[in-house]
């Protein structure tokens, strides 16, 4: 029985490739590693594949764990059904994400200083909260995972997260509609939209700055997502008291569904890592009005709280089960059936986001077709006329 591996080319790959059996183990795999049209193995390969003999001579001899590497431990977790989010995403012949940073160690050679180090080069412009989620949850999924069954990859270990700073944490307290109808009543008309929006869908703000109009459906009820926060298709029910501002806005026909007060979408501070996660987000989109509504009102909300307050109100008063609170809210569920249905208008939940109050002493231009069209008109129609530049756009859009 040979105990080598043998270096070659596979035909339409642009990578080297080793192939033969080690102690009883057949392995057939790309090396990751260009063969950039040579005709001989390089160094470099011919490195490959002394290391992955030795790992494998470790691994029969000392067993499995011994030379057992993180993405060893990552695979297991995504083949028994684990989430990908975070993790990272094979392309172009490499990992990105969590994977491509922390394949390549030995589960044995991984400790706590070596991860606070990783965790705050890849995210160490984040808030301890983000992380937690980013790094060190799924990290921490997949070391659990693997320290289960009869032979495990890992050893049980308790690893230090970092602390949240409870100074700077988002409150979550939500508010009466009473005071959102009069803080709504503040603002300018395109933030008030958005805002008028929020609090009757339970939408997050990154989803209505994002919404589409091919999104709308007003005459079905219903609002339907391919992408979100979650990475998972939604529907979302609208209220009753949304329907007319909604069937104005589909009628206009534009790409996005609400536009600040130069009839632009409102820009995105977001920035991405390589699979193509959000990774940080400014937020101040509506900084300016917000800020000017508080000095009117004499209230302070955030886009978020609608969130909360409609997530309150649709237990209490409303009644509404937990399960159909959270599937309106879109939270992160596990049932893969319900995801093929986003399409499709749920009464159950349109029944239940109708539990919500009815907007009494709301202005009218948010929900009077005729005023709504009016005030249309009245705001962008006048920004039309005044000259400015691509620079001037761009300078005043950061403050919208």
């Amino acid at each position: 029985m040979s105990n080598e591996l043998k270096i070659f080319k596979k035909p339409k790959s642009p990578n080297w490739y080793v192939r033969g059996t080690i102690h009883g183990q057949e392995i057939y795999e790309s090396s990751g590693i260009p063969h950039k049209g040579l005709k001989t193995p390089s160094t470099q390969i011919k490195d490959y594949r002394d290391r992955r003999i030795s790992e494998l001579r470790e691994a029969y001899i000392y067993g499995k764990a011994y030379s057992a590497t993180f993405l060893d431990a990552a695979l297991n977790y995504l083949k028994a059904g684990g989430s990908p989010r975070y993790l990272g995403e094979y392309k172009g012949g490499e990992w990105t994400g969590l994977i491509g940073r922390l394949g390549h160690f030995k589960i044995r050679e991984i400790d706590q200083e070596q991860l606070n180090d990783l965790a705050h080069e890849m995210y160490g412009h984040c808030t301890p909260d983000t992380q937690n989620r980013q790094f060190w949850t799924p990290f921490i999924a997949v070391w659990k995972h693997n320290t289960k069954g009869q032979k495990p990859l890992c050893p049980y270990v308790e690893w230090q997260r970092p602390k949240r700073n409870k100074s700077k944490t988002r409150s979550r307290k939500p508010c009466t509609y009473e005071d959102a109808i009069s803080f709504i009543n503040a603002l300018s008309y395109p933030a008030a939209k958005v805002m008028f929006f929020l609090f009757w869908t339970g939408c997050r703000p990154l989803e209505a700055f994002d919404l589409e109009t091919h999104s709308l459906n007003p005459e079905c009820d219903w609002i339907a997502l391919d992408e979100t926060k979650t990475d998972m298709p939604r529907g979302i029910p609208m209220h009753k008291c949304i329907k007319p501002l909604m069937s104005f806005l589909k009628e206009q026909n534009n790409e996005h569904v609400f536009l600040n007060t130069l009839g632009k979408r409102y820009p995105s501070n977001r920035k991405y890592n390589k699979a193509g996660r959000i990774i940080y987000n400014s937020g101040g989109q509506m900084a300016c009005p917000i800020n000017s509504a508080k000095k009117r009102s004499g209230i302070s909300i955030t886009p978020y709280v609608a969130r909360h307050t409609v997530s309150t109100y649709l237990i209490w008063p409303g009644g509404v089960s937990e399960m159909i609170k959270d599937e309106i809210l879109g939270h992160a569920s596990e049932n893969e059936m319900s995801r093929h249905y986003t399409h499709l208008p749920r009464k159950s939940l349109i029944e239940a986001i109708n539990q919500l109050p009815n907007p009494v002493g709301l202005r009218d231009d948010l929900t009077d077709p005729c005023k709504i069209r009016a005030q249309h008109d009245k705001t962008y129609k006048s920004n039309t006329t005044k000259s400015l530049t691509e620079k001037d756009f761009e300078a005043i859009s950061q403050w919208l």
